[in-house]
């Protein structure tokens, strides 16, 4: 019997033994790698202070400083947390170490004497065996969950106070979006202008209702974003990237910002298609930041003053026609579609979600999918927001917060580039040579077969994204053919061809379409259930842009300069 408590002692004390050494091992590198850290964020920190005192209403420096700070707090804690729970652990480790030695020495073999009775020796050794297995496992639990603290974030308890959540006013509320354009067509990419009392006519050349013009610096494809009173725009050419400010009021240039000495290890010319350009992407804004993105990757951030908050290379997209989605946001972040390479299998294309104040990634979700061009929107299903994407031959939608995605539905096919739009509980995407699909976004997994209500093969345009007020979907082919297809049950209501080419998408306006050609000539459509044309309105120039709608007025990029409309007087 001694003999089997022996074994089982040393046993036991081999293992607490092994188990301390062990805990003392992590809770010294543990305390070696935290200085490096600790010394590198305050030394950000310090800088940071430093540079705000400088600037003391810089809210991309406070936002940058807050979130360094929380990371050193809640590495503090961190460590804390694990030296506390460590110091614990080494002590019960060590405590059941010297019990067992005590036992060890207690129950030393000794050759029983020969009137006791021996008994059997196997279920106590059965025993111990099972008592040194226990305490085995036991103890590689609480040692993995040790390792595993080290690892995760278990501040939250100790930051409860110290670092609250972020307040809604961190950004901007719906109502602020809705009075805005602060994206491509719109708050919510829909294209549907929330003023509406907006002129029917205008002549460019003449001046009628033109409240201003102002020349561009440099050219672009990109559509003008508008924010109280700053409207906006990028432009680039093989050798620039410049961002513009102007005075929505009176169209004067407030401040132009160049994107430059961004690196990129493809030192290649970069070939773009004159359809694209170097600036084809439309900005957004939150009302306090801008963020532009070009064609070779370059992507920037600046505030309303004209001061680069932060920028950064994405590296060459490797696309065929050149880089054209635009940004979109959600809450405080820039939403980035970045699809590339000639094939869903080459694995490059990738949905990125940055902090817009500071740049830093907050999620990135890879894609099967090969390059597109269309833009994402991010639409509220009255259950969850959806961040809703489109390429061959999906279209996906993911949870904006995080990346991670809840449906696709096999519906497109070809080069994608128009984007989808979500009206009347639907989400509707279209791309020539597939389908005009309407999904209804409450699935989960692949929704083919049991989410899409309806298909809809004729008539589909190729650049031109579609706009539904609800009840009809128009959709618009490049060279001229315009239809109306119903939104409930994806039957044909007309068609009509005209004599015109459309780059630029429509935006539905009160009861009215307003649809502009490539020549700047402005369509004024019925919204009901048949073709009429109500009128036009010439710019006076070129223009493949969609227009913004903000406070009875109209803004619109031609190829050379920038219009206000409105009624004058």
């Amino acid at each position: 019997m001694n003999n089997s408590w022996h074994e089982t002692a040393v046993r036991v004390a081999a293992i607490a033994g092994v188990f301390s050494a062990l805990v003392f091992a992590i809770l010294v590198i543990n305390g070696w790698r935290s200085v490096p850290v600790t010394t590198l964020k305050a030394g950000q920190i310090a800088a940071l202070k430093q540079e705000l005192r400088t600037h003391p209403k810089d809210e991309g420096l406070k936002t940058q400083l807050r979130q360094v700070d929380l990371q050193l707090r809640q590495g503090f804690f961190r460590r804390r947390a694990l030296a506390e729970g460590g110091a614990l652990l080494l002590i019960g480790g060590l405590l059941v170490f010297v019990l067992a030695v005590k036992i060890v020495k207690q129950y030393r073999f000794r050759n029983p004497k020969p009137q006791d009775a021996v008994p059997d020796p196997r279920p106590i050794a059965a025993g111990g065996r099972y008592a040194v297995t226990v305490a085995g496992v036991m103890l590689a639990g609480v040692l993995v969950g040790l390792a595993l603290l080290s690892r995760n974030d278990v501040s939250s308890q100790y930051l409860a106070s110290a670092a609250p959540p972020p307040a809604q006013g961190d950004y901007p509320s719906a109502e602020e979006l809705a009075k805005n354009w602060p994206a491509f067509r719109g708050a919510d990419g829909s294209g549907i202008a929330k003023s509406i009392d907006v002129p029917a006519t205008w002549d460019g050349k003449k001046g009628t209702n033109i409240l201003w013009k102002t020349k561009v610096p440099l050219p672009g494809e990109s559509s003008p974003v508008v924010w109280g009173d700053a409207v906006f725009l990028s432009g680039a050419n093989e050798h620039q990237r410049e961002v513009y400010c102007f005075d929505a009021n009176t169209g004067v240039l407030r401040w132009k910002q160049p994107v430059t000495d961004l690196s990129c290890a493809d030192k290649s010319p970069l070939q773009v298609m004159e359809d694209t350009g170097y600036a084809c992407p439309t900005m957004v804004t939150d009302g306090k930041h801008a963020a532009v993105m070009f064609a070779d990757g370059d992507l920037a951030c600046f505030d309303f003053s004209g001061k680069r908050l932060w920028a950064k290379n994405m590296g060459k997209p490797d696309n065929a026609y050149g880089l054209a989605s635009s940004l979109a946001m959600y809450h405080n972040k820039l939403i980035i579609q970045f699809d590339q390479g000639t094939a869903a299998e080459d694995g490059k294309s990738a949905l990125i979600a940055l902090d817009i104040a500071s740049g830093q990634q907050q999620w990135k979700t890879k894609r099967p999918v090969p390059n597109a061009w269309a833009t994402p929107i991010v639409i509220n299903t009255g259950a969850r927001d959806e961040l809703i994407t489109c390429a061959n031959p999906w279209v996906i939608a993911y949870n904006p917060k995080d990346g991670k995605e809840l449906w696709r539905a096999e519906v497109l096919g070809g080069d994608v580039a128009p984007s989808p739009v979500f009206a009347g509980g639907q989400v509707f995407a279209v791309n020539s040579g597939a389908n005009l699909a309407a999904i209804k976004p409450d699935g989960a997994g692949t929704v083919t077969k049991s989410k899409v209500a309806w298909l809809y093969p004729d008539d589909l345009p190729d650049i031109v994204s579609p706009v539904s007020n609800g009840e009809l979907v128009y959709i618009v082919y490049t060279y001229g053919t315009i239809t109306a297809v119903d939104a409930k049950t994806g039957k044909k209501v007309w068609t009509e061809t005209v004599d015109n080419e459309f780059k630029s998408s429509p935006t539905v306006v009160g009861d009215r379409i307003f649809l502009m050609d490539s020549a700047g000539v402005m369509h004024f459509l019925s919204g009901g259930r048949a073709y009429k044309e109500l009128g036009t309105a010439a710019l006076g120039e070129p223009s493949n842009c969609s227009p913004a709608f903000v406070n009875g007025r109209i803004y619109i990029r031609g190829k050379y300069n920038l219009y206000c409309i409105g009624k004058k007087g």
